[in-house]
């Protein structure tokens, strides 16, 4: 009677790693029926203690089938072990009450009782330890794998994280480069109102302006815009800058631009190109010569028109042997030439809508009786309005001249 307690407390450890409320039931049965024996009602107690056998093998036959419903691994090993211990107390109880003449195998059936289902818990404890330790391998193998891989993904995040950091600081080394190649003053001419603006792109550009002015106060100005971005397209523009000063005295303009495209093909700077334009203002005189650049809007004052001034040539450094033509005009008091770079007519919004020309010539027109500085002011309100919360997405630079 012990034994099939201790087997059922056994069962509901190992399956339920708790004592279920029937096995309460069946250890109160159980010790009913030890009183009746205790008082000499031997056959009842007999058939008790036998129908107490019957429902302690159902209710273990449960907890086995249930077990491997749940695919609980190696359950079939304690199911033969049950199922054999079970049949060795029932053949005893039979032999007990009598029921059956196999008194010769009373003790064969009490060692099959006492030890089948010790053997077959150590087989299931065995085999559970071994599929514990290959799990726990699996397991091992799994975390390795997850470390190296997130070990991995740290280095590639500091790999990230350094080069992010080289180009932040190529970037602001470039943008540093880039505001150092501008003029510091603006030349102070008795018959121009000259006025300039430059504002870098989170990506730096590579925008450039720049002025010479002889001693007949003849003012030569320059526009560009270098390809590509970043240090490279810096080292184009301190390029362009150290030639434009050493080579702005030349007298003709063309021969001008003609000597720049030469001497940046000879540094094989390609695929860096350097967009430029020239302006070579005397008095009321102009002439202009483009290679590649974005066109430049002249208004006049007396017609109130705005008139565009395209390129004569392609951009410096792209191809030898480029004999550039200029563009000649006269302006009137109250006239204006306005120069820019595209990063003005190609700002984009957030709706991914283009500035575009057109605004660019009605601006002129609205605000053509400021000053050269209002204007350039109303263009860059205008151009940040625009975009909004996008950011900028290349270097915006205007030179403004009217004339007085």
């Amino acid at each position: 009677m012990l034994s099939i307690i201790t087997l059922l407390a056994c069962f509901y450890t190992i399956f339920y790693q708790k004592l279920l409320k029937q096995f309460w039931f069946f250890l109160a049965v159980s010790i009913l029926i030890i009183i009746y024996q205790t008082i000499n009602l031997k056959d009842a107690a007999f058939y008790l203690y036998l129908g107490f056998n019957v429902l302690a093998g159902i209710e273990v036959t449960r907890i086995i089938v249930v077990a491997l419903k749940r695919k609980r691994r190696n359950a079939w090993i304690i199911g033969i072990g049950f199922v054999v211990t079970f049949l060795a107390f029932t053949l005893q109880t039979l032999i007990m009450g009598e029921i059956v003449s196999l008194r010769s195998y009373f003790n064969l059936s009490t060692y099959v009782a006492v030890f089948s289902f010790p053997v077959s818990i150590m087989i299931y404890l065995v085999r559970s330890y071994s599929d514990i330790n290959i799990n726990l391998k699996k397991q091992l193998v799994t975390v390795k794998e997850l470390s190296q891989k997130e070990l991995e993904q740290k280095l590639r995040a500091q790999k990230a994280e350094s080069e992010n950091e080289r180009k932040t600081k190529e970037l602001e080394q470039a943008r540093q480069l880039q505001l150092s190649m501008l003029p510091k003053e603006i030349p102070c001419l008795p018959n121009l109102d000259i006025a300039v603006y430059m504002k870098t792109a989170t990506e730096v550009g590579g925008d450039y302006y720049d002025f010479y002015t002889d001693d007949e106060e003849t003012l030569t100005v320059t526009i560009g815009d270098a390809t590509g971005h970043g240090l490279d397209a810096g080292m184009m523009v301190t390029a362009t800058k150290s030639l434009f000063q050493s080579l702005a005295p030349t007298p003709e303009l063309t021969e001008l631009m003609n000597l720049l495209n030469k001497n940046i093909l000879s540094l094989h700077l390609q695929p860096m190109y350097m967009t430029q334009r020239i302006l070579r203002i005397k008095d009321h005189s102009v002439e202009a010569v483009g290679a590649g650049m974005y066109p430049f809007m002249v208004y006049e004052k007396a017609t109130g028109v705005v008139k565009e001034v395209e390129s004569t040539g392609p951009p410096l450094g792209s191809f030898p042997q480029i004999n550039y033509t200029s563009h000649k005009f006269e302006l009137s008091a109250g006239d204006i030439v306005h120069m820019m770079t595209d990063g003005f007519t190609e700002r984009f919004n957030t709706n991914n809508e283009m500035l575009g020309d057109k605004r660019a010539k009605e601006l002129l027109v609205e605000t053509a009786e400021k000053s050269a500085g209002k204007i350039i002011e109303r263009f860059v309100e205008e151009s940040d309005e625009w975009g909004g919360d996008r950011p900028q997405d290349d270097d915006s630079t205007f030179v403004v001249i009217k004339l007085k």
